[in-house]
């Protein structure tokens, strides 16, 4: 700036500073001007050449850059800096002029001032006029602040659609890419080993869940043709001189069973000693017991059962230093059972014995064990060595060989035995708190019999006294449902332990225990000492709504699943079951229909007038 100075003329640099409206006053006077010239020509517009945009450009610029050969101080047309400007405005311009000269010069500019918007509104009725004329030229310019004219563009609406739509197009395309090819490809790994193990998960989904599923499904569908009375019947398994109310014991299956069985449709039948007397009469025994049963039932042998040479009796422990799977007490023809150091410790060996075991059952009838003892300290007792690791392997191998003998598997007795203290009334009390319980041997070895598929779970009747000082595991509403169900995420069939106890059957009411196992959420009730008075006790409280129709159908759609899922169940006698129960209702319909026709024809022959 200070170069700038030096390169003025005395008289420029004495100047003043020129106002916006002087240099639109030096335009117009210009344009004036050139209008004068033509005139005193005398041409006729017709002939005057009429200038074009690019021609008052060129004006436009020419005043510009005389403007800045002067040292235009205009910072609105020439584009510079305020900072510049003020550096260039000297001190002397920022002197206040004396009075008579403040209203000099006020008139002038005034005066100026009006002409030069006179001047203004014509030239810019003269340009109207010309756009109007020359409508395809382009319609207007703008002027930047650093003298060049810009034209406005309108961008096409066909182009503006048409990018739009090459837009979608490319997010589609990107989706396309991502979705189908690029994803698939990093969750197979990219390798043809990756892509053979997903197809196979594929397959083993699309077989396994639907299956799952349709057992559930099934069961829901059976349970809409059941009464309650049905329902409630499902809970229980029981020996057969108490569903038949009999003081001796019963070796044979005959019209008393059936009748019994038609007003008690049980869950499950529990076989003792006394009930068994060799190899034939066992099978004529369940098989015969199963046929007058409408819905199939559980049918299990109590651990000190003993019987033929073929089925599996006394509370044998399996392999030794296994987890507790019942062994049979005598081999083929009458041998003797094994001796302690004949018996495989191995996984493999836990395995067979269970297997063969399941099998010797399942051949008479049997389909439920309730001999897996999940506790440790009696596998530990024959091998001391044994880790909880070990244990827990031989007990799911244990849980594999029952599942696939074909007899369902039921693990005992929870929450453990380890850690306990005894009790005048006969209860044992666990001292350990929950969390000692979760990282337990015992729970371990639970989890490893769950994850193997046990069938269910048999709740013994202890105190946890850090959950609940006032009732045992089998009616507490804490236990079970905050360690079993969820603890051990175990969502099965839970059976009670023997519930005709001495020690249990002292101390609670029939009422007490049906309300602690509804809250328990415990599904099976094993060996009752009467079914007529928990079925009346059950009806009473659902009557009342001490407990509800939802906690009974929630327990009997998990018995009744585990049947269809084990094969308890089979489609044909599902099949079955809801033909006699269309039969059942149509018969029922025609009954009432029967009797309504002659209620009525009676009434009619009593209010018919006398001839």
């Amino acid at each position: 700036m200070a170069e700038d100075k030096k390169n003025l003329s005395p008289d420029a640099e004495n100047e003043p500073v020129k106002a916006p409206d002087e240099t639109i006053s030096e335009l117009s006077d210009a344009l004036e001007k050139k209008l004068h010239e033509n005139e005193n020509e005398n041409v006729s517009p017709e002939k005057v050449p009429e200038p074009t945009d690019d021609d008052v450009l060129a004006e436009i610029k020419e005043a510009l850059d005389k403007a800045e050969k002067n040292e235009d101080e205009n910072d609105i047309l020439s584009g510079k800096a305020a900072d510049d400007r003020f550096e260039r405005i000297s001190e002397e311009d920022f002197k206040l002029p004396d009075t008579d000269d403040v209203g000099q010069d006020t008139k002038a500019a005034d005066e100026i001032s009006r002409s030069a918007d006179r001047e203004a509104e014509q030239a810019k009725s003269s340009w109207q006029s010309k756009t109007a004329a020359a409508p395809s030229k382009r319609k207007s310019s703008d002027v930047e602040p650093d003298g060049k004219a810009t034209h406005a563009k309108k961008s096409s609406p066909t182009k503006i659609i048409l990018f739009i739509l090459a837009f979608i197009a490319v997010g589609i395309a990107a989706f396309a890419l991502v979705h189908y090819v690029i994803t698939p490809n990093m969750s197979n790994g990219g390798g043809s080993d990756s892509s053979s193990r997903s197809e196979a998960t594929k397959d083993e989904l699309e077989t396994v869940a639907p299956t799952e599923s349709a057992h559930a499904m099934k069961a829901n569908d059976a349970m809409k043709n059941m009464s309650r009375r049905e329902k409630i019947c499902q809970l229980f398994m029981v020996t057969p001189e108490v569903l038949m109310n009999s003081e001796t014991p019963v070796t044979a299956a005959d019209n008393s069973t059936k009748d019994a069985l038609g007003n008690y449709p049980v869950g499950g039948v529990i076989f003792t000693q006394q009930n068994l007397t060799g190899e034939d009469q066992a099978k004529a025994l369940v098989s015969g017991t199963q046929d007058d049963s409408k819905i199939p039932l559980f049918i299990a042998v109590d651990d000190d059962a003993i019987i033929s040479t073929a089925t599996p009796g006394g509370p044998g422990n399996g392999p030794q230093g296994g987890p507790g799977n019942g062994g049979p007490q005598g081999g083929p023809e009458g041998q003797q059972a094994p001796t302690e150091k004949d018996n495989d410790t191995s996984p493999d060996g836990a395995y067979e014995e269970a297997y063969t075991t399941s099998q010797q059952k399942h051949d008479v009838g049997f389909n439920l064990d309730f001999t897996l003892d999940a506790d440790a300290s009696e596998a530990k007792e024959n091998n001391p060595d044994l880790t909880d690791t070990e244990a827990g392997t031989l007990l799911s191998s244990a849980v594999k060989g029952c599942n696939e003998g074909g007899v369902i598997p039921s693990l005992k007795y929870f929450p453990g035995k380890q850690d306990t203290d005894s009790s005048d009334t006969g209860f044992v009390h666990i001292t350990k708190s929950t969390e000692d319980l979760d990282t337990s041997t015992e729970f371990g070895l639970f989890r490893s019999g769950i994850e193997a598929g046990a069938g269910m779970i048999m709740v013994n009747h202890v105190y946890v006294d850090k959950l609940d000082t006032e009732k045992p595991a089998t009616l507490s509403d804490k236990v079970v449902p905050q360690l079993l169900r969820e603890k051990l995420n175990y969502q099965g069939v839970i059976v009670t332990g023997n519930m005709s106890a001495d020690f249990f059957t002292r101390e609670y009411k029939y009422s007490t225990i049906v309300k602690g196992i509804f809250a328990s959420d415990i599904d099976l009730i094993l060996n009752p000492n009467s079914i007529q008075s928990y079925v009346q006790e059950i009806e009473g409280l659902l009557d009342s709504g001490e407990i509800t129709e939802a906690q009974l159908d929630a327990k009997v759609k998990r018995i009744l699943t585990l049947k269809y899922q084990s094969g308890v169940i089979s489609d044909s006698d599902n099949a079955a079951a809801a033909s006699e129960a269309t039969t059942a209702t149509t018969e029922a319909t025609a009954e009432t229909t029967t009797e309504t026709t002659a209620a009525t024809v009676v009434t009619d022959s009593t209010t018919a007038p006398a001839a």
